[in-house]
């Protein structure tokens, strides 16, 4: 949560790592909310990759209310990708957060409570949330050879949007909904309206939440 927690793990590890590298266990932090740059590249450094979750879409006036003016540059996603760190984003639902997953991209790319108060400078662009959500958190749980991403030997688990993803109004990222959703190559759902056309549409690869 903190960066001096975060900083007492790290000392932990590093002794570990001194007989036993880590980079190779892709250990994780979550909620690093309050963690400093220079602490992302102590982390790095081990191989530590980092979870991103969405609560200030609901909870962000806490943060600012603990915080102050702090807390529009924590869950740092925009600083993870300057520093070429790999980190996944997810909900953390439903303890804190909302489910739906064009909900966590909204406010990935708008830094936005549900209200649209602006909680955070550390919005990133959608192209960069989309891979934080699909393959990155494929990386994080060791699975980015069978899920993440649309690519030949992976399983077939794909989505068709009723708005391209990648040009909507960042504002209306919310309000985007899968026509039909296909799991492992076999059509699992399919709204009333869907045309059956996906050329007119956009495919993404699911990943975890």
């Amino acid at each position: 949560m903190n960066d001096a927690s975060i900083n007492q793990h790290l000392d932990a590890f590093e002794t570990i790592n001194e007989t036993y590298p880590l980079a190779p266990l892709r250990w994780t932090f979550a909620h690093i909310d309050g963690i400093q740059p220079d602490t992302i590249e102590r982390a790095r450094a081990l191989g530590i990759l980092f979870a991103i979750h969405s609560r200030p879409v609901l909870i962000g006036y806490r943060f600012q209310s603990s915080f102050g003016n702090a807390a529009m540059n924590m869950t740092p996603m925009k600083t993870l990708t300057e520093k070429g760190a790999l980190w996944g984003l997810g909900s953390d639902s439903p303890v804190v957060s909302i489910y739906n997953p064009f909900r966590t991209l909204w406010w990935a790319v708008n830094g936005r409570m549900v209200d649209g108060t602006k909680v955070s400078e550390q919005n990133v662009d959608r192209r960069q949330a989309l891979v934080a959500h699909t393959i990155n958190n494929a990386r994080l749980a060791f699975m980015e050879d069978k899920i993440g991403s649309l690519e030949t030997g992976k399983q077939a688990d794909l989505l068709i949007l009723n708005e391209d993803y990648m040009s909507v109004d960042s504002s209306k990222i919310a309000s985007v909904k899968p026509l039909a959703t296909m799991v492992n190559g076999r059509w699992v759902y399919k709204a009333g309206s869907w045309a059956g056309k996906p050329g007119q549409n956009r495919c993404y690869s699911r990943s975890s939440q």
